[in-house]
Parts: structure tokens; sequence; C-alpha cells
């Protein structure tokens, strides 16, 4: 019952209690000093020892018996010849003042270090002077400028600092309901591709359905009707598809994704397939710290060895201090080489001939797509060279994918793919690896 275990209770916490004590003064190997006096706990308004261990010890009682039992222990003690009844030493109530010094030290010059120059970029905004409408780009064409490669909302915004004016979104959105509208007998898969929306909306929708089957596992797509189902779950009332566009974007995505693709462009690698993949990771962010590097010196590694040679417009002279962020698409391992993948969908045309090798090139460098690229290569070889054990740019590091999606139901149409040498990587990597900073050492 209550009343008996309440009673135990009380026993155990005297008898650890009286160990206590009994540890405290049976310790000291000089002298031990303790406090007596008429000590109240709690509420009580006359002293309450008799509970404790202490007044256990020295047979204090409460209330009205609390003053001959308190004179009673203390006369047992003071019996005692080891031990000794003092009174309490006088209490000092003056405060203490540090002496002050005659003279005073001149204060201590504060030495901010302001760093103006420090910033964040990104692709976008290193190639924002190529798309601002101030000088014509070599090679141009009728190139459209991609969604940038940022996730979600980050997309619209990046779209518009990369040059994508609101004039020209709303040309390509009247020009593509004319295409919509037109009557065609074509049935091929391009051909119906080539009649879904143009611009920002619908890259940014785009870019969204491959996230989520990435999410959920491009594994689970692999048919026309799971990719179906995966449009029913999404919400495209942004891009105003009708029936017909509603079922070629379904066949496209499932097209892409059981896409077979080459590293080398030919038959001799095994074909990967993105429902095939087991080891990936979707938008994955990175942050490239990078201290004064010119982009001139970036330009002109870049302009050697990816696709060298090859006319391009250049990046705005600048030095860049801070951080390079971006977001990979795709990053995925197959056979023990780790691959980026990017979704590109920009219209170069109607036809397949528009998608061709060449054009793919030619499209590549018009929008600095190799800039892109190299950042992102560089970023991964960070990540495996921080990750993997016994890490080797040359056996490890499989290269770029970039998937122009409109134009990948002809052959060897719509994809473009470099794998640029491991030291090129090596060499971009040191360009843009932060330096130490001399101000920071001197001080």
């Amino acid at each position: 019952d209550f009343p008996a275990a309440a009673a135990a209770e009380k026993k155990e916490r005297l008898a650890e209690g009286l160990r206590l004590i009994y540890v405290a003064l049976t310790r000291a190997e000089s002298a031990c000093y303790m406090a007596l006096g008429p000590v109240k706990f709690g509420r009580s308004k006359h002293p309450n020892q008799e509970d404790t261990p202490l007044g256990y010890v020295l047979g204090l009682c409460g209330k009205d018996e609390f003053a001959a039992s308190f004179s009673a222990a203390q006369q047992a003690l003071a019996a005692c010849s080891a031990i000794e009844i003092c009174a309490p030493p006088p209490i000092n109530l003056a405060h203490y003042s540090a002496p002050r010094p005659d003279t005073l030290h001149p204060a201590r010059a504060a030495k901010p270090r302001l760093i103006t120059d420090w910033r964040m970029s990104s692709f976008s905004g290193l190639t924002q002077h190529l798309h601002d409408g101030q000088a014509p780009l070599p090679m141009a064409g009728a190139l459209r400028v991609d969604v940038p490669e940022t996730p979600s909302q980050d997309r619209w915004q990046d779209a518009f600092v990369e040059g994508v004016q609101i004039q020209a979104i709303l040309t390509e959105t009247a020009l593509s309901e004319q295409v919509t509208n037109a009557p065609s007998p074509e049935s091929s898969l391009a051909a119906r591709v080539s009649r879904l929306p143009r611009g920002t909306v619908f890259g940014t929708q785009l870019h969204r359905l491959f996230e989520l089957a990435g999410a959920a596992g491009f594994s689970h797509y692999a048919t026309p009707s799971t990719c179906t189902a995966l449009l029913a779950e999404t919400d495209l009332a942004a891009l105003m598809l009708n029936p017909e566009q509603h079922a070629t974007l379904a066949e496209l995505v499932q097209r892409i994704l059981t896409l077979p693709l080459r590293a080398n462009g030919s038959g001799a690698d095994a074909a990967i397939q993105l429902v095939a993949l087991h080891r990936y990771q979707i938008e994955l962010e990175f942050w490239l710290p990078v201290s004064q590097t010119q982009t001139a010196a970036i330009d002109v590694l870049l302009c050697a060895s990816i696709l060298p040679q090859q006319p391009r417009p250049p990046l705005a002279p600048q030095a860049l201090h801070g951080q390079i962020k971006g977001f990979m698409d795709l990053v995925f391992e197959a056979d023990g080489r780790f691959y980026v993948l990017d979704y590109k969908s920009n219209w170069l045309g109607d036809t397949a001939d528009a998608y061709a090798p060449a054009r793919l090139r030619e499209a590549m460098l018009v929008a600095r797509y190799d800039l892109q690229m190299g950042l992102y290569l560089a970023a991964l070889h960070r990540h495996l060279q921080d990750r993997l054990p016994n890490y080797d740019p040359a056996q490890h590091l499989g290269g770029a994918f970039y998937l122009f999606v409109r134009g990948i139901d002809s052959p060897g149409a719509g994809v473009f793919f470099a794998r640029p040498d491991g030291a090129v990587i090596m060499a971009l990597d040191a360009l843009l690896q932060a330096s130490p900073d001399p101000q920071a050492e001197a001080a």
C-alpha cells in the first residue's frame, strides 16, 4: 500500500544520505568544516532538520523541541576532543573594486577587413552578357536559350538572368500556338514533339517531370502507361496541353528514360539507360570556392580542351572571388564511372537535321554549355575526390551527357556527349580552387 511504500522510500533516501555524510566526514586529510544552524526547508515556519541525514545523526527534533535538541547536540559535539565548535566567520559586505591605473592606455584601433569583391556567381551569371542583346553572337542562328540548371522556382529567375526576355517568350508562345493548331499529317514522335509548347514554362515543367521520376525511381517509368500516370500526378495546367500533346509528352518522357546512351557515341561501350540506373542523385547541388580566378584563363583552357578550335562567344573578362553555385540535373554511376547528365529543352528547329551532331556542337558553344559542363565535372571531381577511395579521374570520371530532348527521336540525334581528359578537369579545378588570403596570413 501507499503508506508502506512511502515509508520504505523515506528509509532508503535516509540511508543514501547517511552514506554521503559518512564519505564527506571521513575523507578529509587535514580538516573538515561543517556548518550547523536552525535551517528551514520548504515552506515550514520552524526548523525542520529532523528528517535530514544530518538531523538524524545529531538527534535533532522539530518545532518546539528543536532548540533543546540542538543544544544537546552541541554539547555532545563539544565533548569530543577531535571536534571544535567555532563561531561563524564575520561577513565582509564590502564590494570589490579593481585598482585603477594612473594612466589610460590608448584605445585599440579596429582594423576591419572588408572583402568588397566577394560575390556569389553561377553559370547563368557568367553567361548573362551573351544574351543581353548588346552584341551579335557568332553562329547564333535560330537557337533558343534553355532554362537554367537550378531546380524548382529558381529556374524562372535564372531564365531571365540568362536573357530570356518577356517579349521573346510571348513570341515563342504565339508561334507555338500557330504550329499546334496547324493540321499536319505527320504522326512520328519527332513531328508531334515539334508541336509541343516552347519557352521557359515548358522547360521548367519538363525538368520537374524528370526530377519526380528520379525521386520515385526511374525504373518505375519504363512503359508508356507509367509515364502517363506520372503526368497525371503532376500539375501541368500551366502548359495548357491538348490531349494529343499530353500523350506526346508522356511518350517523350518514356523515350528519354529508355534511350540507350553510349559514352563514346558508338556501339563499343555498353548502352546506359536511365530506367536501369541503380546509383544516381538528382539535382545535386554544388558550391565551388574561387579566389581571384580570371574568366579569361578559364576561357583559354576550355577553348583548347572542350570542342577545341571551334568558335564560341568569349566570356566577359572578370575576376571571380567567392562561390560558384549550381545544380546538376543528374549524376549517376555506370560500370564504375560517374557521369553528369543535363536535360535541354532548347528548340533548334522542326527537322531532325536541326539536332544532328554538328548542330548540337554549335548549340553547345553558342550557349557556352562547354563552361557549364566544365563546372559540373569540376564539382563532380571534387565530390569524388572527397568521397571515393582511390579516386582516379582518368578511371572514374566518365563525362557529361547533354540531352536535347526535342530531337531524340531520330537515330544519332539529340544526344551530345563529351569526356574531357582528366588532366583538363584537374587543371580547371586548380583554376577555381580558392587560394589562401595573404591578408589573413599577415594578420
